[in-house]
């Protein structure tokens, strides 16, 4: 069974946290390949290919880290929701850390998604700007759905002062990540 029918099944995982993370996987995939068709350019500069070449290592790199999350968060969030059941308050903390921690790093991952479109536009064709665009609102996307999943996440703290804490990171997080998005796609 795929991910996408996985998805659709009647099962507890993979859902909100895991489909956040494949849309910020499909945005930078879709960015990779924006990469790869202008690393083939023929007109490219030296300057211009070594530049190209530091982008698809580290896209590579967010493209992998991602691939990882959408199979890791199914697994955090079974052990967070076992926790919450369990008396232990040790597990409890680390999987929510866990958990916490896999809906951080999409939402990094996406905002670094987010500043090599910027950097790729300056030096890409006017025709793979929708699938820049595109990218954009991937990444956007899984910003969205990650801090909607990691809110409710955030339910079971009992100090409401700990809790608003977590939220108002997380909501400034949020804002600064849409904020980024907004400027990307006027430069786009």
């Amino acid at each position: 069974m795929d991910f996408l029918d996985q998805i659709a099944a009647y099962k507890t995982v993979p859902a909100g946290g895991a489909a956040s993370a494949y849309a910020a996987t499909l945005g930078i995939g879709l960015l990779y390949k924006v990469l790869l068709f202008e690393l083939n350019r023929a007109e490219l500069s030296s300057e211009k290919q070594e530049s190209l070449r530091t982008a698809k290592t580290e896209i590579e790199r967010l493209f992998l880290n991602l691939k990882k999350i959408v199979h890791q968060d199914p697994v955090c969030y079974e052990k967070f929701s076992g926790a919450l059941r369990s008396e232990t308050k040790t597990a409890g903390k680390r999987a929510f850390l866990d958990v916490m921690t896999c809906s951080m790093n999409v939402i990094d991952y996406s905002v670094q998604g987010l500043d090599w479109i910027a950097q790729l536009r300056k030096v890409s064709s006017i025709r793979l700007a929708a699938h820049l665009k595109v990218s954009a609102e991937l990444l956007a996307a899984a910003i969205a759905g990650t801090a909607h999943v990691a809110r409710e996440n955030l339910k079971p703290i009992k100090s409401k002062e700990k809790r608003q804490s977590y939220l108002a990171n997380l909501d400034g997080l949020y804002e600064r990540a849409m904020t980024r998005k907004k400027e990307v796609m006027e430069t786009i």
